[in-house]
């Protein structure tokens, strides 16, 4: 199977209404949930929740822990609860397959090899400062306001997938002028 068809795959899980529905709010919550409060707030069963959830875990969505809520110790504290949050990374299908991010390094690597190192960077600088609230991307980390290097050496950042961030249609970066 390759990731295409992982990604897929993982995509069809939410095809269900419910399913999405229970998705959308773990992922939108600040920490992890536990099955009661992801179906209350879907208006479903504590039973049908779980089921979901379960669905959503198997194919790589969302992440799962246990521990117990209220501090309880020792025995007769019960079983720890089930918590879920989402799970790390980005999924993305494109219909035909076209691939951003090649593309972007293939620009980098170009820009680099002109010397345009300076004039790159500058537009990234200027798009980090006209989207200051923006997403945390790679823009804004390696070239925006109070930018660090996360390579760490104390040069130019050299992230290529400085290119290949997904800005709203809204609201694309400016350009440096």
């Amino acid at each position: 199977m390759t990731d295409e068809d992982s990604t897929f795959g993982m995509l069809a899980v939410l095809s269900d209404p419910v399913r999405r529905r229970l998705y959308r709010y773990v992922a939108a919550a600040p920490g992890e949930v536990g099955r009661d409060a992801v179906a209350e707030a879907a208006g479903v069963s504590r039973s049908l929740a779980a089921f979901h959830l379960d669905k959503l875990v198997e194919a790589g969505l969302l992440t799962v822990s246990f521990r117990r809520l209220f501090g309880h110790t020792g025995p007769g504290a019960g079983r720890p609860a089930k918590l879920y949050r989402r799970a790390e990374g980005e999924h993305a299908v494109s219909v035909p397959p076209r691939s951003y991010e090649a593309v972007g390094r293939l620009l980098a690597e170009v820009l680099e090899n002109a010397g345009l190192d300076r004039e790159l960077q500058a537009a990234a600088r200027a798009a980090g400062a006209a989207h200051p609230d923006g997403p945390p991307t790679t823009w804004r980390r390696c070239y925006g306001p109070g930018a660090t290097n996360p390579s760490g050496t104390g040069r130019r950042c050299g992230c290529a997938t400085a290119l290949t961030t997904r800005w709203p249609r809204s609201s694309p970066p400016s350009s440096a002028g």
